[in-house]
Parts: structure tokens; C-alpha cells; sequence
């Protein structure tokens, strides 16, 4: 009988122990919703079909050149971005997505907390005072999450006087080959940076609170005037947006919602990096 009991109880244990590792290697709702982003803008195929698979029905846009176009569509969710676009060629090819130039794909750092995560990238671009330098330049984006998908959007697109004129068309990176010469293979892409914080790190509670009084603190005094949008938190990193309230460069009386951010790797209680969308 002791036999028995002892082969049942070492079957028991052997299941819980499957059960745990099972769950150890799911990975967490942070997880997937920070992948989500990377697969959202590495996605290729048709702009309505990547709409339906990232976005919720009732997904929530802050981009402000989005939303003028959605005043010209008056969609809403997931369909009010596939017109926004739709909408934006039919103008004259307006961009809607303006970063300076900065690609949204490798993000340097990726943080996510609850509901939220926030991707940081990183762009070389040209020196406005100096057009044979270039400088790094740093662009956000954040969602927040809801049964696997967006539901909203932030990120720091800005209205400008004149963003609305038609851009003229693009011209060709690449020269033509010569007559019966092959056109030269592509070079290989390099492999991208693993973002930040490193997969697999654990976010104590205790240090996240901490980190985020930090950079609070810090802050406080560097976005007087600023409302902050959101603030989170992940391992040694953590990131603030912010709001402002602009006057609409198109409609006199109107006003917009513009949004930066700040982004800190904080070690042992002390600021050790920061990232912003300043620029020369």
C-alpha cells in the first residue's frame, strides 16, 4: 500500500512539475504585447488585413495627422486607420507617419507594464547646421493592449504649418544599371541590436516603484507646463510621455494634443542613460 501511495505521489509531483515549467515557458502578457509592436511594423502584408489582425474595433488614435484625415473619413477603430491612409494618397501622398526619417523597426529599447509598452528607435540622420554630419535621433511608440491587440495609440507626430501639401514624388535610391550589365545583389542588412531590457529579466516590484520615483522627480522641474500621459516601468528601464496642448496650425481657435517622452536606464537607484526626441 505504501508502494502504491509513494509511485502516486511521485506521478503527482512529476505533473505539477510539468505544469510549472509549462508556465514558466508561456510567455507573459508584457511579453506578447511588446512583440506585438515588433510584428506590427514588420508586418508586409495589405494594409486592411494588418489593421484587422493588430487593432481593435474600438482602437483609440492620438497621431494628430491620423485624426485630421479621420475628419475627412468619419471611421472609427481599426477602419479609421486603413482610411486615414486611403485618404492620405487620395491628398497627394501626405505623410502621416513623420519622424524625421527615423525607421520603426529594431527598437533599442522595448518596455511594457499592465496594459502598456513603449518602443524607442533609433535614426542617424543628417545635421541640419552641418550636412556632412549626422546625429542620433530617437522616436517613441506606445499602445496600450487589450485581449491581444491594439486599442491605443500614441506617438510623437507633430502638426506643422504646411504638412498638408502633397509631397513631391519620390525619387529613386538606386541608378539604373548600364545596358547588359546585372543589376548589383542588395548588401546583406546587418543583424539588429537586441532591444533593452534583455529578454528573461525580472522586474521587482519594489525597484520598478523606485525607478519610477526617480525619474519622476527628475522630471519635474525639465517638463514644467507637461501633463504625463503615462508612466512605465521594466527591469532597469523606465519611460514617461507627455502631453501638450498646441495650437492647430490649420484651423485658428482649434488646439491639438502633441506628445514626447523620456526614457531612463536607472542602476542601483542612479540615472545612467537617457533618451529623448531632442534635436540639434
Amino acid at each position: 500500500m505504501r508502494t502504491v501511495l509513494n509511485r502516486m505521489l511521485v506521478s503527482a509531483i512529476g505533473v505539477a512539475m510539468q505544469v510549472l515549467v509549462g508556465a514558466a515557458q508561456q510567455p507573459s502578457d508584457v511579453q506578447r504585447n511588446k512583440q506585438l509592436i515588433n510584428d506590427f511594423f514588420n508586418f508586409r502584408g495589405a494594409r486592411q488585413e494588418r489593421a484587422m489582425k493588430f487593432m481593435s474595433d474600438t482602437y483609440r488614435q492620438h497621431n494628430p495627422r491620423f485624426l485630421k484625415m479621420d475628419t475627412y473619413t468619419g471611421k472609427h477603430g481599426w477602419e479609421a486607420w486603413v482610411a486615414a491612409n486611403e485618404q492620405a494618397q487620395k491628398l497627394g501622398n501626405l505623410q502621416l507617419v513623420a519622424l524625421g526619417g527615423i525607421p520603426l523597426r529594431d527598437p533599442i529599447i522595448l518596455i511594457g507594464e499592465g496594459d502598456f509598452a513603449l518602443a524607442v528607435y533609433r535614426g542617424n540622420l543628417p545635421d541640419p547646421g552641418d550636412p556632412m554630419q549626422r546625429y542620433e535621433a530617437f522616436a517613441f511608440e506606445a499602445f496600450r493592449f487589450a485581449n491581444g491587440k491594439f486599442i491605443e495609440h500614441w506617438d510623437q507626430v507633430r502638426l506643422t504649418p504646411g504638412w498638408m501639401t502633397p509631397r513631391p514624388p519620390e525619387q529613386p535610391l538606386l541608378q539604373a544599371e548600364p545596358a547588359g550589365q546585372a543589376p548589383a545583389a542588395p548588401a546583406a542588412r546587418p543583424a539588429p541590436p537586441a532591444s533593452e531590457p534583455p529578454a528573461g529579466c525580472v522586474s521587482n516590484p519594489q525597484t520598478v516603484a523606485q525607478n519610477k520615483q526617480i525619474v519622476s522627480v527628475v522630471q519635474r522641474a525639465r517638463r514644467k507646463g507637461l501633463t504625463r500621459e503615462m508612466l512605465i516601468a521594466e527591469c532597469d528601464y523606465a519611460a514617461i510621455v507627455w502631453k501638450q496642448v498646441l495650437p492647430d496650425p490649420d484651423t485658428a481657435g482649434r488646439t491639438w494634443e502633441a506628445f514626447t517622452f523620456d526614457a531612463y536606464q536607472i542602476r542601483d537607484g542612479k540615472i545612467v542613460a537617457h533618451w529623448d526626441e531632442s534635436t540639434p
